[in-house]
């Protein structure tokens, strides 16, 4: 669809101010620790298929950018949440094994590991930044979106537990027994501060409590 899009634009002649490539920290691929939070200019090493696909967009779009003069930018997305994110995803799989727990329906709840850390910021503050990117004419490539902080599995269980008001906590199963990789838990977002002013505005939270709200409803 990328390159579908950069060629048609090329094509066209038409003026375009600017293309936002939404990429994503998995195009990092594991990151040791010692180099968190991880800045752009870490060489990108993707090794699930979805970082690859998004390692490749970026590509296309640096060759766009840098060989055809299009206006293309890269926003570097950690794990956004928020209202409307899809069941599947970690947060809101929580959210409902939370409530069907208290209402007698499952004993106990299930991740795939308390230890695994990300950084999470609200979807809100993503669209600020997209369109920050879009809007600003930025002078880089690539700019990482994230809150800065990491949050484990187990911190982000507790939140939720707290938030929903659950005191006599359920028991949690850890569904691997492997590690995971270390990953890119925590983003230098320096380049996108210091070029456009952005950072996080809406408390992790606060999202929690839009998940939350979307799961008893």
């Amino acid at each position: 669809m990328t390159g579908n899009l950069l060629q048609a634009v090329l094509k066209s002649g038409l003026d375009i101010y600017s293309i936002v490539i939404c990429g994503s920290a998995s195009a990092y691929g594991p990151v040791r620790p010692e180099d968190l939070p991880v800045h752009e200019s870490k060489q990108l090493g993707a090794v699930s298929v979805y970082g690859l696909d998004k390692v490749r967009e970026e590509s296309l779009g640096r060759l766009y950018r840098y060989s055809f003069g299009i206006p293309v930018v890269t926003a570097r997305i950690f794990n956004p949440v928020g209202a409307g994110m899809p069941g599947r995803q970690l947060l809101p799989s929580i959210c409902r094994q939370l409530q069907q727990w208290k209402a007698g329906r499952r004993e106990r709840l299930e991740v795939t590991r308390l230890d695994t850390p990300r950084d999470y910021l609200s979807a809100i503050d993503v669209a600020r930044a997209v369109s920050a990117l879009a809007y600003g004419q930025p002078r880089e490539f690539a700019y990482n979106v994230g809150s800065g902080q990491e949050t484990s599995n187990g911190e982000l269980l507790q939140r939720v537990f707290t938030l929903a008001g659950v005191h006599d906590v359920p028991p949690v199963d850890q569904t691997s027994s492997a590690a995971e990789l270390p990953v890119a838990s925590k983003a230098d977002t320096n380049t996108i501060n210091s070029e456009f002013g952005w950072t996080t505005e809406v408390a992790l939270d606060d999202s929690i409590l839009e998940v939350l709200h979307e799961t008893v409803r």
